[in-house]
């Protein structure tokens, strides 16, 4: 079983799917909004939406516990961005290492010509 139950409950099974969420009020109901990365040209929805009636109990325990696991979940992706940010700044130091040894080297081609 996920270890995001509520979600579960509430039909997101795919986590990994889950990009970002929202938050917002509307007619004394709050919104949950949850944006999925899916595939290009795919048949599949890029976000789903709940709603939870603020004077309802059970439901804004849902929408807590839901809130808490989404938050965790896209601190995790947070920390994968951070890797990838980590490996292309690696990446664009290698290549500006690279080409300021080119043009150091036609540089010195320019200075032998003359």
């Amino acid at each position: 079983m996920s270890e995001f139950k509520t979600l579960a409950t509430m039909g997101l099974t795919d986590v990994k799917s889950i990009h970002r969420f929202s938050l917002s009020e509307k007619n004394g109901q709050d919104l949950l909004k949850v944006q999925l990365d899916q595939p290009e040209n795919s048949v599949l929805p890029s976000s789903t939406s709940f709603s939870f009636k603020q004077d309802d109990l059970a439901q804004q325990q849902m929408k807590l516990a839901a809130v808490a696991e989404l938050t965790q979940l896209t601190r995790e992706s947070t920390r994968g961005d951070k890797e990838k940010i980590e490996e292309l700044e690696a990446d664009i130091d290698r290549m500006e290492a690279i080409m300021r040894s080119k043009l150091d080297e036609m540089r010195q081609e320019v200075k032998n010509l003359f």
